[in-house]
């Protein structure tokens, strides 16, 4: 099965789908604090300190991070959603900017995550599994 599809009619198909986005939201962290400190060390501007220019990063690892404990607690529908509006706003600006690989990687990332985001929601409202149905009737 391909990731970009996922089956939330089982309790199953919607934990692993919250698991896969934690697991990629893990990912994210981890290519933002990559990018936060290259961009720090690389790409200062005149009287502009390392701190600084790595703010933004740290702010989007952190989102990402939360994101990625609580999709894997299949509690993180809120915390994912955050997740995939940075990853949105970051793939405008990758647009914009013409960066080929970074939208296709961001594209990448925004599907999995947003796929774990269906997944923690199909938890939180619990009905429509049909396997919690057929075993009632069994």
């Amino acid at each position: 099965m391909a990731f970009w599809t996922i089956d939330l009619t089982t309790r199953d198909g919607a934990e692993n789908a919250a698991k896969t986005g934690g697991t990629v939201c893990f990912v994210a962290t981890g290519l933002t604090v990559l990018g936060a400190i290259l961009f720090s060390t690389i790409a200062l501007q005149p009287g502009t300190t390392p701190v600084e220019a790595a703010v933004g990063g740290v702010v989007e690892a952190i989102i990402f991070l939360i994101a990625g404990f609580r999709l894997r607690g299949y509690k993180g529908a809120f915390w994912g959603s955050a997740a995939v509006l940075v990853l949105f706003a970051e793939l405008l600006f990758k647009i914009v900017t013409l960066s080929f690989g970074g939208i296709i990687m961001n594209i990448i990332l925004m599907i999995a995550i947003a796929n774990g985001v269906r997944g923690a929601f199909a938890l939180r409202s619990g009905k429509g599994f049909y396997e919690d149905e057929a075993e009632v009737f069994s």
